[in-house]
């Protein structure tokens, strides 16, 4: 028996949409961490920690840069 089809929503459909397009992995990220549209657009490679593992959020697309300290609830966002 088939399943029935399913309404794809939020970030299902924008995952599927994604699928195989050269940033998915960007997009798939980006969603995972909860970076907003603005934020992920402001990233640059200088963010990029690979060695200890960090992503940092300095500036937004429109050019603002600002810190913020965020409440801290045992995980890291």
């Amino acid at each position: 028996m088939r399943k029935p089809n399913r309404l794809l929503r939020g970030s299902d459909g924008f995952i599927a949409a994604s699928a195989a397009h050269r940033l998915e992995a960007f997009f798939t990220g980006a969603l995972a961490i909860g970076l907003r549209l603005g934020e992920s657009l402001g990233l640059r490679w200088q963010d990029v920690d690979l060695h200890r593992g960090l992503l940092y959020v300095a500036r937004a697309a429109n050019g603002s840069s600002q810190r913020r300290q965020t409440a801290r609830s045992g995980a890291h966002r």
